[in-house]
């Protein structure tokens, strides 16, 4: 039986006294410190700049973030207001500031972001930080006798880190008094975050935000790839919920531990076709885990404790399990937007064991714990980096390739051809029919000279002095719940110098071009929503900037419904224009293009992949059309596994009038990128429908051995191979359509094996026996099929079946042509059964 954590006294009430007495010195020390904090102050009335560090949120890898926390001391009786400024030393174009108001006699804290110096030093560097205050309506340095206050903080670069994490762990509890002898936990949910990252060769550094307020600017997040969570108190918090869910759709990934958080918390940061729900807690002392990564032993697997371990019991839709203990899942991934959420149901000393042997002399490499062997499978799934952005705004040319008099439309010139030669024949016609074609030789230059006249008049407007513009592309990305993020690529062009602000009310930044060189750029935040960009002299010619920007009142989905032809989708109307040239990715490496069927609706029926050069139905390309092209194939083609883009809608819209906008008479153009997430309705019980192949999931199969044929992250084929391959692939249908009576299943088997012999079977379920569907010898032409085979059909009620491709070695010995396959694709009919069997 545990004693009560509040002492008892047993002694003479003499002694109880004597230790209250004890005790009360320090206790009004403590109190008095905190009076005498502000009295000790450097004697300046007004405001003055008591302190400047560097914040533990600071990042110096990749595009370095550099945060400086100050604070600010107000030794008057009114309320003042002042701004703090900050710049790395030695750079003289570049001010950042941060406006701050400081109640009477009290010391308020800030951050303030420095923008970086490209390259960076690689050893230290210095960040210059100061304080203007406002008098009479101006801006006057805070100065110690006649010299600037001026403070300095000293920043030194670290060691690159392959994987940047943050952490929100929980504090640890106090240690007991020395003269009690309980038994003291170690924080095991900090145990497993560092023996994760330790046994993955990765160190232990990370950003600590146990018990403060998370940063709400995705600018702040930017170079973190996995925040570590195992406290409940970000979750209860809207604003950090929305930021939290934005860091998820940009492709950061959250690792939540169920200790302390209840799976309702976690619903806001899911996707609409997403649940999780805990059904119930056990304890554990003696298990076996299941895992999908590398066999391992049986006694591995088996987990023997002494004291037991709460499991909660998850059930979930929409996520896939890596850990299973009786069947209930012990880590479960969901991913969302671009990222994941992985949650781990099952107490963190139950991943963990004491580490016997260390792996390395630095500390930093060093943990206490280390993962059992049938938990090492989560590193990977762990401790990954984040997917970049699909577009990477800083090397974008489109804003570039934007600036300048607008390029005579093709079909205008076409238009006005037209009418002079229509005209030019039926005045012929006319003077032919009245036997007087003698006035065709004044009536000929006549219209001639009328068709010159617009045509003079479009190639001057070519050459016409270029007007002061900025030309954007705007990258805006819809989110189901947290409302959007805009990112903006500018390029400005002026014909001279010029004097301007870029201001917006909205939370985020801007970052313009480090090359500019002339004047002052400050950054001035106002309050939380609230910045502007200036500059005195802005230079003349042309020079980039980007930004970003929240709209969280900006809410969109792209909702999916399956009928006879395929998949009709409706779009949002809250739009600035009509979608333009849009693109469906439900499925990694399946982008498809929509026909229209409406403004607000398009048919996704698989009859236009989006590949190769084709990325638009428009009869006629353009430039505009093939640059659009090119941000398409960045986009969709990528051979990285973390850029693939699944469940989304992409096309092009006219801009948002949401995103900063200059304070000057400035010609504004561009054209916006909107990607929103795209969720599928059940359909009627009973109602024919299709399953087009872009929305059915390839997966490799993980019962036997498998050739590498199919790129499962990309969702792409292998390019070509010369030998003899085997692989298994699963097909899976949209859970949406469970469960299905399939009528007809179609085929596309695109592939080219000279001189081999291929062939393809399907597995049936109940006695694992291949049935083969059809067979070639050297095919090169693409193969369409349908089947109404009742076997192969049932196999396919629940929503999964696994095909089996072979592909044999060449017929000719010493030799070896390399074979390919361009796609395998299934089209499948059916009808939706009830999803419960007592309902008819």
């Amino acid at each position: 039986m545990k004693s009560s954590p509040i002492p008892t006294f047993s002694g003479s009430p003499a002694l109880c006294l004597l230790l209250i007495l004890s005790l009360l010195p320090s206790a009004v020390g403590i109190a008095q410190q905190e009076d005498l904090q502000f009295a000790a102050s450097s004697g300046i009335d007004g405001l003055s700049l008591d302190s400047a560090s560097l914040s533990p949120r600071s990042m110096l890898v990749g595009d370095p973030l550099i945060v400086i926390r100050c604070n600010v001391r107000n030794g008057s009786k009114e309320t003042l207001t002042g701004f703090v400024s900050a710049r790395i030393a030695g750079n003289l174009t570049d001010d950042d500031r941060y406006r701050i108001t400081v109640e009477p006699q009290q010391i308020r804290s800030c951050e303030i972001t420095v923008r970086p110096l490209i390259p960076l030093p690689d050893a230290r560097f210095e960040v210059e930080v100061s304080l203007y205050k406002i008098v009479d309506g101006k801006e006057v340095l805070s100065v110690v006798g006649d010299e600037p206050a001026v403070r300095n903080v000293t920043v030194f670069r670290g060691p690159k880190l392959p994987v940047v994490a943050a952490s929100a762990l929980g504090l640890e509890a106090a240690p007991p008094l020395d003269w009690r002898w309980e038994k003291t936990d170690p924080l095991y949910t900090y145990e497993l975050a560092m023996a994760s990252r330790v046994d993955g060769e990765l160190s232990k550094e990370a950003i600590g935000l146990d018990g403060i307020q998370f940063p709400i600017n995705q600018n702040d997040w930017k170079n973190t790839d996995l925040l570590m969570l195992a406290e409940p108190a970000p979750l209860r918090d809207a604003a950090t919920v929305g930021t939290l869910k934005s860091f998820l759709n940009s492709g950061g990934r959250i690792w939540v531990m169920l200790e302390a958080i209840d799976t309702q918390d976690l619903q806001p940061l899911l996707e609409p076709n997403q649940q999780l729900r805990t059904v119930d807690s056990v304890q554990l002392t003696n298990f076996r885990v299941d895992s999908t990564g590398p066999s391992i032993q049986e006694q591995d697997a088996r987990v023997d404790l002494e004291d037991p371990v709460i499991f909660k019991r998850l059930m979930h839709h929409g996520g896939s399990v890596g850990h299973r203990i009786d069947g209930w899942p012990a880590s479960l991934v969901m991913p969302v937007g671009r990222g994941e959420l992985i949650i781990t149901a099952l107490e963190s000393s139950a991943w963990i064991k004491p580490r016997k042997v260390q792996t390395s002399e630095d500390p930093f490499f060093q943990s206490d714990y280390e993962l059992r062997p049938w938990a090492r499978s989560i590193i990977d799934t762990v401790q990954a980096k984040r997917a970049t952005n699909i577009v990477s705004l800083k090397d974008l040319d489109y804003p570039l390739e934007r600036i300048g008099n607008p390029v005579v439309s093709r079909g205008l010139v076409a238009a006005i051809l037209l009418c002079f030669c229509t005209a030019l024949v039926a005045m012929s016609i006319w003077r032919l029919t009245a036997r007087d074609a003698k006035a065709m030789g004044w009536i000929a230059p006549g219209l001639a000279l009328l068709a010159s006249i617009p045509l003079v008049y479009l190639a001057w407007s070519q050459k016409r002095e270029i007007p002061a513009m900025v030309s954007l592309f705007q990258w805006v990305q819809l989110e189901s719940k947290s409302g959007a993020m805009l990112r903006e690529s500018a390029a400005v062009y002026l014909p001279r110098g010029t004097s301007m602000d870029l201001q917006s009310n909205l939370l985020g930044y801007a970052a313009p071009d480090s090359k500019i060189q002339s004047g002052i750029k400050t950054f001035q935040t106002e309050d939380l929503q609230s910045w502007r960009l200036s500059n005195q002299d802005w230079p003349t010619g042309t020079w980039r900037y980007q930004t970003e920007s929240s709209l969280p009142d900006l809410q969109a989905v792209a909702q999916g419904e399956f009928n006879k032809d395929g998949v009709l989708i409706r779009l949002p109307t809250n739009l600035p224009s009509k979608l333009q040239n849009p693109v469906v990715a439900y499925t990694p490496g399946a982008p498809v293009l929509g026909a229209p069927v409406t403004d607000s609706q398009i048919l996704i029926d698989g009859t236009f992949p989006a590949e190769g050069e084709r990325w638009t139905l428009d009869a006629i390309v353009g430039d505009e059309q093939r640059r659009r092209t090119a941000i398409y194939r960045k986009a969709l083609e990528s051979s990285d596994r973390t850029q693939t883009l699944s469940r989304i809608v992409m096309g092009w819209t006219d801009l948002f009038d949401q995103g900063p906008q200059w304070n000057s008479d400035i010609q504004r153009r561009g054209v916006a990128l909107v990607t929103m997430p795209l969720t599928l309705q059940r359909p009627e019980t009973g109602n024919p429908f299709t399953v087009p192949y872009p929305f059915i999931d390839i997966k490799i199969a993980r019962d036997g051995n498998s050739s590498p044929v199919f790129l499962e992250g990309t969702g792409r084929w292998i390019s070509q191979s010369s030998n003899r391959a085997e692989s298994s692939l699963e097909f899976r249908l949209p859970v949406e359509v469970l469960p299905i009576q399939v009528t007809q299943i179609d085929f596309d088997w695109d592939l080219q094996a000279p001189r081999r012999k291929v062939k393809l079977s399907w597995l049936r379920s109940q006695d694992k026996t291949l049935v083969e569907i059809i067979g070639f010898d050297g095919p090169s032409l693409p193969w369409k099929a349908s089947s109404t085979d009742p076997a192969l059909l049932d196999e396919f009620q629940d929503g999964l079946l696994t095909l089996r491709l072979e592909v044999a070695e060449d017929q000719e010995s010493g030799s070896s042509i390399p074979w390919r396959i361009r796609h395998l694709r299934l089209n499948v009919q059916g009808m939706t059964k009830p999803s419960n069997p007592l309902k008819r």
